[in-house]
């Protein structure tokens, strides 16, 4: 059965949730509604803030140079054969190199 809430009663129910610490989906099941309606409801009476409410906004504030000093080389030594791969090798590709000298 359908239950009518007036505007006021889902910015209660919306406020509810967020101070409830349950999901959306399990607050909704506890209360009745659907989760459709719950979102749906909830970006009309808060509208794009309710989507960003968990982020914040970033401001830069000072400019740091970061310098990225060299990785050391990657040895790999199998019997009398020893490979040497710079430290930037992507890891996928040191698996490859490992399994065809298997």
């Amino acid at each position: 059965m359908r239950t009518y809430r007036n505007p006021a009663q889902w910015r209660t129910l919306i406020e509810a949730q967020a101070e409830s610490g349950l999901t959306i989906t399990q607050y909704c099941q506890q209360q009745g509604c659907s989760t459709n309606a719950f979102y749906a409801q909830r970006a009309k009476l808060f509208g794009k803030q309710a989507q960003d409410s968990k982020l914040i906004k970033a401001t830069l504030t000072q400019q740091v140079e970061v310098s990225c000093q060299e990785l050391n080389p990657v040895t790999l030594t199998v019997g009398d054969i020893t490979l040497s791969l710079p430290g930037s090798t992507p890891p996928a590709y040191i698996i490859e190199v490992i399994r065809g000298l298997a």
